[in-house]
């Protein structure tokens, strides 16, 4: 038995797990999407990435890290909205 996750309009790099058990998948399309993992519904998709989704981490405190090919690091708080930028 499996479940399909349609949403993504490209090719998905990337799979995460969420504390609260959603999934989290990074794709080409440029966008990040979190599941709910029982029903398949697509609960929120993340933008303003300006290239392909590589990769994805959960940090200890439920921040989510991206990697993508426009060769930047995006951390997402847990009310997935971009961080604020750090100016040093």
């Amino acid at each position: 038995m499996y479940k399909h996750f349609g949403g993504h309009t490209s090719s998905i790099f990337s799979l995460a797990v969420l504390s609260d058990r959603s999934l989290i998948s990074g794709s080409s399309d440029k966008t990040i999407k979190i599941w709910n993992i029982k029903t398949g519904e697509c609960i929120k998709t993340l933008e303003g990435i300006n290239n392909r989704v590589r990769s994805l981490a959960v940090l200890h405190d439920g921040t989510l890290a991206s990697g993508s090919d426009d060769e930047t690091i995006k951390l997402w708080n847990t009310n997935w909205r971009l961080y604020p930028l750090i100016e040093t």
